[in-house]
């Protein structure tokens, strides 16, 4: 019985052991893939400015079509980042039944707001746009007027609220759900042109084609009118999207699990997306890795406590 006695530590020591090494072996793995991802981007964003970064991902995204017609009004386009600025909210558009709002309107009940910029009889780079945030609205479990308000608005003067009424009319039902808003905003040039100066949103008209050169980038900014966000491309994901509200919301929106996850994300603006963060990822998975030793070691140490038990009684 004695010899037995002995030998349970030396057991309980060698299970230890190998656990310990698979949890060093399993976050070594993890660190190089982590660390091998963060040099590659590293490496990449090295050749490129912020600026150089930013217009490559915008104009990757417009239609060929566009480059061969256009392609002076595109060298204009782009997106001078503008984040922490507070937009003027007074200033005053129509909406799709003709009546004056103002921006203000949008703001200021604890919601973040979803802000695009394009044009309504736009058939190429705007209906891309529109119908990539439809797509990942429809996946999204929270509700645009409800969570989040979503306004887009024309650049184009010329649109009119029976324009802006079909538009919205298109996007809902393609959105699908019940009770979703979205606003669909005209007003005249000047006002327009001051918001996009104010988002950064640098657009050109081209007078052969009766078309205009723009960025696809989605806004997100905070309940007070403060920009948080720039989401560029023309089909964001829903993940993306709803870590972009919660980063707007300012800690109103989100579980406190999808808040501890979010934490583990940073945008990056090579990608376009939301990407794990080396730093945060490596935290968690070194406590899920313990939280495995741990629970086995539990389960080892249970045992041999019963064998112990039964050996007493025999």
């Amino acid at each position: 019985m004695k010899k037995n006695c002995h030998k349970r530590p030396l057991r309980l020591v060698k299970y230890f052991l190998v656990c310990q090494g698979i949890a060093v072996f399993v976050c070594g793995l993890f660190f190089h893939s982590i660390t091998a991802q963060a040099n590659q981007q590293n490496e990449t964003e090295s050749s490129l400015s912020r600026e150089e970064r930013i217009r490559a991902f915008v104009l990757d995204d417009t239609p060929e079509e566009a480059h061969n017609q256009m392609p002076e009004k595109l060298a204009a386009v782009g997106v001078s980042e503008h984040l922490g600025r507070t937009i003027d909210t007074s200033l005053e558009f129509k909406d799709h039944t003709g009546n004056v709002v103002k921006l203000g309107d949008f703001f200021g009940s604890n919601k973040p707001v979803l802000l695009s910029l394009n044009y309504y009889d736009c058939e190429t780079l705007c209906t891309l746009q529109h119908t990539g945030i439809a797509n990942a609205l429809a996946e999204l479990d929270w509700l645009p007027g409800r969570e989040f308000d979503m306004v887009t608005v024309s650049i184009d003067p010329t649109n009119g609220p029976l324009l802006a009424r079909n538009k919205r009319a298109s996007y809902l039902d393609y959105v699908g759900r019940e009770g979703a808003q979205w606003s669909f905003l005209i007003s005249e040039e000047d006002t327009v042109k001051s918001l996009a100066a104010q988002l950064g949103f640098q657009y050109s008209y081209d007078e052969d084609t009766d078309q205009y050169a723009h960025p696809a980038v989605t806004y997100l900014l905070t309940p007070e009118g403060k920009i948080s966000r720039y989401l560029y491309g023309i089909d964001p994901s829903s993940r993306d999207l709803k870590f972009a509200l919660m980063d707007a919301s300012e800690g109103r929106l989100g579980t406190t699990l999808e808040r501890f996850i979010l934490s583990c994300f940073h945008y990056d603006d090579l990608r376009g997306q939301y990407t794990p963060f080396a730093l945060s990822t490596m935290r968690v998975g070194g406590l899920i890795t313990m939280s495995i030793v741990g629970v086995w070691i539990g389960a080892l140490w249970k045992r041999e406590k019963r064998k112990r038990l039964r050996e007493k009684t025999s």
